[in-house]
């Protein structure tokens, strides 16, 4: 995620006074991100961001994943669902209009 926001601004106007003082404390914050082994996250109940120790956050989702009991997939079931959703719309022709199809499915 912090990459992704970095790397945005990174690639705007490089001419720009102003770009370059957010490069130059972008810079910073991830020199004292890696420094203190954290990392940025959004926050579970608002759309606020957190700066966490990222072995913090590790045992955090283990945890999570454990008291839910998530377990691994050996395949990825996405293709099979959206396969079923493609032949189940083919069969509601009287339902929805074959031309909107498009717009339902996504992929």
């Amino acid at each position: 995620m912090e990459f992704r926001v970095f790397k945005g601004i990174q690639e705007s106007n490089m001419h720009n006074i102003k770009h370059k003082r957010q490069q130059y404390t972008i810079n910073k914050l991830k020199g004292i991100l890696k420094q203190n082994n954290s990392t940025i996250v959004k926050a579970d109940k608002s759309k606020a961001i957190v700066i966490i120790n990222k072995d913090d956050l590790d045992q955090k989702i283990k945890a999570f994943i454990k008291q839910n009991n998530i377990l691994t997939m050996n395949k990825d079931p996405t293709d099979k669902f959206q396969k079923q959703i493609q032949k189940t719309m083919a069969q509601c022709i009287g339902i929805i209009d074959k031309r909107k199809h498009k717009y339902i499915i996504n992929m």
